[in-house]
């Protein structure tokens, strides 16, 4: 990412994302029509960012498949392998995060259940900004330095 950018830039950049801000919090939600929840949210993102569908089936990682989100993202990552790279572990730092990059924190009362922020701004001069899920918020941008518990950072390649 340049040092400088224009408002024009900025604008062209957060075009992929800003009409999902406010979109309401569903569980399970897949269709930005009827509601995300924060995996929908994740998928979205990618398939905008990279042009195509990041998943045959969104169904088969919906929580109704499975016991939690964390056991979707579990499935997603296996059924796909070779797509997902761990950037980090335990922490999420603005110089190694880009566009793109799920994140992933986990319960601080369970350890099982878990939350999905998707990165749609960063890069070592810039806050890392990531597009997440509130119960009552709907599709809510936030700093990535107000993300708790997190457990790992991963890169989903094209």
């Amino acid at each position: 990412m340049p040092a400088y950018q224009t408002k024009e830039d900025i604008r062209q950049e957060r075009s992929f994302y800003f009409d999902l801000l406010n979109v309401p919090y569903v569980q399970g939600g897949r269709d930005v029509k009827k509601g995300l929840d924060c995996l929908g949210v994740a998928m979205v993102v990618l398939e905008r960012l990279f042009g195509q569908k990041v998943a045959d089936d969104l169904d088969a990682f919906t929580p109704s498949a499975h016991t939690s989100d964390f056991a979707a993202l579990s499935a997603w990552r296996m059924a796909d392998k070779k797509r997902w790279e761990v950037v980090t572990s335990g922490y999420i730092a603005g110089s190694k995060s880009e566009r793109g990059d799920i994140v992933v924190q986990v319960s601080s009362t369970d350890n099982l259940s878990a939350h999905v922020s998707v990165v749609v701004h960063g890069g070592p001069n810039y806050p890392t900004i990531v597009l997440t899920t509130d119960k009552r918020r709907g599709v809510i941008c936030i700093r990535a330095s107000k993300l708790r518990n997190v457990l790992a950072v991963y890169w989903f390649k094209a």
